[in-house]
C-alpha cells in the first residue's frame, strides 16, 4: 500500500476532474499526465466504494476547486480561465542601477515600464543605488503612482548581493513566491513572468534559483530557498546551494526554461 503523505492533494471533489462514470479518467487542466512525468509527485489510484480517483502524493495542487467555490457555476471553460487568474504568483524585482543619471531616467523608466507591463507585474520593487548623490525624486514619483510596495537602498558602500540581501530583510514578511534581479542597462524580455509562470505552475518545475552563469540579470530566487541558505552572507547563494545542497540544489539555467 501507497503511504500518502500529508502533502497531497486528492481530486475526487475537484470541479476538474474528468469522470467516465464513476471513474475519474484525467483533469481538465492536465494535471494527471504531468504529474505521471514527474520525477518526486506520484500519482496514486485510489477508491472510496463510491468513487475511484486520483491522489496527486507529494504534491498541493493549486488547481483544486471544489463546491462552494465562487465561480463553481459557470462553464468549464469559465472556470478554467477563473482558476488560471487566481493562482498567478506574487513577486518581486530588484532593479539595479547601472551607472545612472539624474538628467535622464529613460533607461529606468523602460526597466520599469517594462516590469508593470508584464502579464503578472511584480507586487513589490526594491531599488539599489550605489550613487548616494543622485537624486532617486523621479523614482520615487513614479513608484508612489502606482500600486505596489517599495524600497529603496542607497549606499555606495553595498556591493549588488549585500544590497539584494538588504532588500529582502525589509520584505521577508510579504507574501510572494520568487524575486528577480534586474538591471537598468538591459532589457527585460516582454514575457518574463510568463515563462517562468509556465514551467513552475504549468510544467511543475522544482527550483531553488533560476539563471545563466556568471549573470545576474533575470536571475530569478524562490523565497524559501533565499531565507533557508541565509541569503549571499558569505557567499553568493547559487554557489552556496549546490555546496551545501549537492545533486539536490534545483539550480536550474535559465535559458532551460520552456
Amino acid at each position: 500500500m501507497t503511504k500518502i503523505s500529508a502533502l497531497s492533494t486528492t481530486c475526487k471533489n475537484c470541479l476538474f476532474a474528468k469522470y467516465d462514470g464513476n471513474t475519474q479518467v484525467s483533469c481538465e487542466l492536465n494535471r494527471i499526465e504531468k504529474i505521471k512525468s514527474h520525477p518526486v509527485y506520484e500519482l496514486v489510484e485510489a477508491t472510496d466504494n463510491i468513487k475511484n480517483f486520483y491522489i496527486l502524493n507529494y504534491h498541493l495542487c493549486l488547481y483544486q476547486r471544489v463546491s462552494g467555490w465562487v465561480h463553481d457555476k459557470n462553464t468549464m471553460e469559465e472556470m478554467i480561465q477563473a482558476v488560471k487568474e487566481e493562482i498567478k504568483m506574487k513577486w518581486g524585482a530588484i532593479l539595479i542601477l547601472r551607472d545612472e543619471q539624474d538628467n535622464d531616467m529613460s533607461r529606468v523608466e523602460q526597466r520599469l515600464n517594462e516590469l508593470f507591463n508584464q502579464e503578472q507585474p511584480p507586487s513589490w520593487i526594491g531599488i539599489v543605488n550605489q550613487n548616494p548623490d543622485m537624486d532617486v525624486y523621479w523614482i520615487i514619483n513614479y513608484l508612489n503612482n502606482k500600486d505596489v510596495i517599495w524600497q529603496i537602498q542607497s549606499s555606495e558602500e553595498d556591493t549588488d548581493r549585500e544590497a539584494i540581501d538588504i532588500l529582502l530583510d525589509k520584505m521577508k514578511k510579504k507574501r510572494f513566491v520568487f524575486y528577480t534581479v534586474v538591471e537598468s542597462d538591459k532589457d527585460i524580455n516582454e514575457d518574463f513572468y510568463t515563462k517562468i509562470h509556465r514551467n513552475v505552475l504549468d510544467e511543475l518545475l522544482q527550483y531553488s534559483v533560476i539563471k545563466d552563469e556568471d549573470k545576474l540579470h533575470q536571475m530569478i530566487v524562490n523565497k524559501i530557498a533565499h531565507f533557508k541558505f541565509a541569503g549571499n552572507t558569505s557567499q553568493d547563494l547559487e554557489i552556496k546551494i549546490k555546496n551545501q545542497a549537492g545533486e539536490h540544489n534545483l539550480l536550474v539555467e535559465y535559458k532551460n526554461l520552456l
